[in-house]
């Protein structure tokens, strides 16, 4: 099937140069890839739909370079066949912009872009090489592919995350540096197997990443059908399409494997490692949520948002010592929804206690919860009436457990669009100790 999903290149570069050829848009340097006895003119709806997504990549990446200004970037085009993005930005960008671009595919893709840009007088000369500059050209070598200031092109498999971590490694990628990931009908051919982990890897490796994809959705009306039968005929079915159909399942596919993790701090060598999901028993990915110590080996987190900004109301314990997820469920009735709270624990690990937070129900609003860990019972308690001339607002503060009978709250508030923001008076000091029971 490799060899199908490579032949999706030379389909895909012959219809841009017939776009082009007509004047839909500006690509000088596409010619250099396709010979006269290969060419043929694509009807105008094929020449439509190659122009809105050349357009639409454009703009992403003029618009993601304008972003990160003067500082040093990166971008990684994943199975870049002879896509001439490159060639186009160093024309137009100026002397002084920090780019280093990559592209990467299987090797027999990039030992044939490789000499084709060897014999190539004009795209030889924007890379500033001469023919002894050119790496081999051999499919077996692993050096194949053009190494060249701001430029490089390396082979390797998308499916591989090892290898093509090696490949850039060695072309000096900055793991630091702002950096965005394109996917361009490319991924699309991959088992989502796969396709989700090298979206994991990304995530991972360059904590300032963005990742572009272009890709086909909704397979299941009139069209979708004749396209996943079209692409099924050529041998290059689109693996991930039934899985992710439309634009939501896409956009929270992104948000679970780019959100969803866990670091731990080594405080003596001041080093984060990411923890490994490697367990479906593990919370969904969620932010404005608790976390307090549990003893001295684990962590429980509660509440927050999910990616579809829903208030959450489940409890998760994490063991340090065997890097695993554990739910906690209770008995009886079910902790309320809650999100911008903070938690805390007595110090006998007997007792979680959530204070605060908010929701979006109309009535039941959080309060104080008691959560008794031993027998996994949940109560919770209203706060009391409010003094109109101090009240308090229980959203985004901090609190700290005093002698396992009160609470100590600092700060928080909350804002609205037709008063403004508004801050807790002082300090709060609530007494808790006959909810310990």
């Amino acid at each position: 099937m490799d060899k199908n999903v490579q032949g999706t290149n030379d389909y895909s570069t012959i219809s841009k140069y017939s776009m082009v050829k007509q004047g839909y848009f500006n690509d000088e340097f596409i010619s250099e890839f396709v010979s006269n006895s290969k060419y043929s003119r694509r009807a105008p709806i094929i020449h439509m739909g190659y122009y809105a997504r050349a357009e639409i990549i454009e703009a992403i990446l003029t618009q993601f370079l304008k972003h990160v200004g003067n500082s040093h970037t990166q971008i990684i085009s994943c199975g870049a066949g002879y896509d001439t993005t490159y060639f186009r930005l160093k024309k137009n960008l100026q002397e002084d912009f920090s780019l280093t671009y990559y592209e990467v595919d299987f090797i027999e893709v990039i030992s044939r872009k490789t000499e084709c840009i060897r014999r190539s007088k004009i795209l030889s000369s924007i890379l500033g090489l001469s023919n002894d500059d050119f790496f081999s050209t051999d499919v077996n070598s692993c050096t194949a592919g053009i190494h060249s200031q701001g430029y490089h092109l390396v082979g390797g498999d998308l499916r591989c995350q090892n290898d093509i971590e090696s490949v850039l490694s060695s072309a000096g990628i900055s793991w630091a540096a702002p950096t965005l990931l394109l996917a361009e009908c490319s991924i699309t051919y991959m088992d989502e197997s796969s396709s989700t982990k090298l979206i994991e890897w990304a995530s991972t490796k360059f904590p300032h990443a963005t990742f572009v994809t272009f890709e086909q959705i909704c397979p299941d009306d009139g069209f979708g059908h004749v396209m996943k039968h079209h692409f099924e005929s050529l041998g290059s079915p689109l693996l991930s399409l039934n899985k992710y159909p439309d634009f939501d399942l896409q956009i929270r596919r992104y948000k679970e494997h780019v959100l969803n993790d866990l670091w731990q701090l080594s405080i003596q060598q001041r080093i984060f490692n990411q923890i490994s999901n490697v367990s479906k028993n593990w919370p969904c990915a969620r932010f404005s949520h608790s976390a307090v110590a549990l003893m001295r080996c684990s962590l429980i987190i509660t509440g927050g948002l999910n990616e579809i900004l829903q208030p959450l109301r489940d409890i998760w314990r994490y063991d340090t010592e065997e890097s695993s997820w554990k739910e906690v469920r209770v008995k009886g009735p079910q902790v309320l929804p809650r999100y911008s709270h903070t938690s805390a624990v007595t110090s006998d690990n007997k007792f979680l206690i959530l204070l605060g937070g908010v929701n979006t129900h109309t009535t039941h609003q959080p309060g104080v919860c008691v959560i008794n860990l031993l027998e996994r019972k949940c109560y919770e308690y209203a706060l009391p009436n409010q003094d109109p001339d101090r009240p308090i607002m229980l959203h985004n503060h901090t609190s700290e457990l005093i002698e396992d009978s009160r609470l100590l709250v600092f700060g928080g508030g909350d804002n609205c669009f037709s008063f403004g923001t508004s801050f807790n008076p002082g300090i709060i000091n609530m007494e808790i100790s006959h909810l310990l029971h």
